[in-house]
C-alpha cells in the first residue's frame, strides 16, 4: 500500500496462502493504519512536494518481489510525474526486468538469479531498522537538508 492508498496484491501468491476475503480485508486495513501513521510521522505538516513534470528517483535496499516499488511506482505516477527513475543496489533478475518494464530507468549493480531470493543475502552485514530509528535519522537528515538546501538542478 502507498501513501495515497494506492493497493496492489500479489495474485500470484495469493492462492497459495489461502486467506478468506475478511482476512485479506482486515490486513489491508492494518496495511493502511500502518501508512498512515508513518505517513503521518515523516511528513508532519508539510504540504506533499509537488511532482508534476518532475522526475523522481524511488530507492529501495534491494529489489525481491517487486510490490513494494511497483505500488511506489503507480502512486507517484497519479501524481503526475514526469519520469520515474529506480536505484536498488541489488535484486532478483527477474523482478528487475519486471520492475524496469514500468519506469523510464533502472538501475542495479548487483542482479542475482536463482529461486528465493532474498535481499539480505546479498549485504556483507545486514540490520533490520525500527520504525523509531527510521523517524530519528530521516529527521536528523531533514534539519541539516534545511539549514544547506541544494541549489536547484538545471536541465
Amino acid at each position: 500500500m502507498a501513501f495515497d492508498g494506492t493497493v496492489r496484491i500479489n495474485e500470484d501468491l495469493l492462492p497459495h496462502l489461502r486467506l478468506t476475503d475478511q482476512q485479506i480485508a482486515e490486513g489491508i486495513e492494518k496495511t493502511r493504519q500502518k501508512v498512515l501513521r508513518r505517513v503521518g510521522e515523516f511528513q508532519e505538516e508539510q504540504p506533499f512536494p509537488d511532482f508534476s513534470r518532475k522526475a523522481v528517483i524511488l530507492v529501495d535496499d534491494g529489489l525481491a518481489s517487486g510490490f513494494t516499488l511497483l505500488v511506489a511506482v503507480e502512486a507517484i505516477r497519479r501524481l503526475g510525474t514526469r519520469k520515474i527513475i529506480i536505484a536498488v543496489p541489488t535484486g532478483s533478475a527477474d523482478r528487475v526486468r519486471k520492475v524496469a518494464r514500468e519506469v523510464e530507468a533502472l538501475y542495479c549493480a548487483n542482479i542475482r538469479g536463482g529461486w528465493g531470493f532474498a535481499v539480505a543475502e546479498a549485504y556483507r552485514r545486514w540490520v533490520d531498522l525500527e520504525e523509531e530509528e527510521a523517524v530519528r535519522l530521516f529527521k536528523d537528515y531533514q534539519a541539516r537538508f534545511q539549514k544547506t538546501p541544494i541549489p536547484p538542478a538545471t536541465h
